[in-house]
């Protein structure tokens, strides 16, 4: 059995079962950090970022499965693919958002150990107008954002949709690796565009660049929510002593489990945690996998606010 619980009234279940302690961290506000989030909005979002798994064909006429209810509105303006580097986008215009909406699809097929275990942890420098020239990201997102056709198709596509619709505030979405392309597209739009309008929302994203990247961005107009689950894998790597950091805001979805197998009933209470503003806020998923190996969880990867992601087997389109 699984409910949804805000933070105030979990905190008062809580205690009730285990004491005071749980109360003080449930009710404590994130430091410097808005503690609202929205699980509807959460929720269209992550469709957004499933939907981006389906083929060009359907994602073009927006016919897919993922892409009903809550995001049916979608209009898609373009499809970017890339079958040399294996990536994807869409980019299009969002009603329900009043917005322009980029949204970049994750890592491709069920090899997701691989793809985790041969990350390079080589950084390259980001010459954006503005950014310090210590501020690096992962050498391998770097390079699949600015070798493919990625980062020049995606603003041609935008530049369309601002001739028709006229300049729109820009929402950029992505999952897994998907999320640090998402990343990489925002300081395009926020730095070289001097777009000002910007939102970023990722889900289970790696880190991206090191401290000094993550504060600049902190230090732009970006709204950004980072998305979390339990115990995945990705946002763990790269790790945190190669030098790398977390852009905030993290907001963690966490799964408490009540009673025991001797103890029954056993209840399973998930809930939404804003943390705060450092990026790597250790009451977050860091107080779970602050070290390596500490989680492991690719079925957590593949699952966030109850919506499937990913393209293998089981995530059909």
């Amino acid at each position: 059995m699984v409910f949804t619980l805000n933070l105030g009234t979990l905190a008062l279940f809580v205690t009730t079962l285990v004491g005071t302690s749980a109360r003080n961290f449930f009710s404590t506000p994130a430091r410097g950090q808005d503690s609202s989030f929205s699980l509807e909005e959460g929720r269209m979002m992550v469709t957004y970022a499933a939907a981006s798994y389906c083929s060009p064909d359907v994602l073009r006429n927006w016919t897919c499965e993922r892409c009903s209810d809550s995001v049916a509105g979608f209009v898609p303006k373009t499809v970017v693919t890339d079958e040399d580097w294996d990536l994807q986008a869409v980019v299009g215009y969002s009603p329900q958002l009043s917005s322009a909406l980029v949204i970049f699809r994750g890592t491709k097929g069920s090899s997701w150990e691989n793809w985790i275990h041969n990350l390079m942890t080589t950084k390259s420098q980001v010459r954006h107008p503005g950014m310090p020239k210590d501020a690096t990201v992962h050498d391998g997102f770097w390079r699949s954002w600015t070798r493919s056709n990625l980062q020049n198709r995606t603003s041609v596509a935008l530049d369309a949709l601002f001739e028709e619709r006229g300049v729109l505030p820009v929402v950029v979405v992505g999952h897994s690796l998907g999320g640090a392309l998402a990343t990489l597209c925002a300081a395009d739009l926020l730095t070289e565009r001097n777009l000002t309008a910007v939102r970023l929302y990722t889900f289970g994203c790696p880190r991206v660049g090191n401290y000094a990247f993550a504060s600049a961005m902190r230090n732009t107009t970006l709204d950004n929510t980072r998305v979390t689950h339990d115990r995945d894998i990705v946002p763990t790597v790269p790790f945190t002593h190669f030098g790398f950091h977390h852009l905030a805001r993290e907001v963690w979805q966490r799964t408490i489990t009540t009673g025991s197998k001797k103890h029954p009933p056993r209840l399973n209470f998930t809930m939404e945690i804003t943390c705060d503003g450092s990026g790597e806020d250790r009451r977050c998923q860091d107080s779970l996998c602050r070290y390596v190996g500490a989680c492991t969880s690719i079925e957590d990867h593949l699952e966030y606010l109850g919506v499937p992601l990913g393209g293998g087997k089981g995530h059909e389109c």
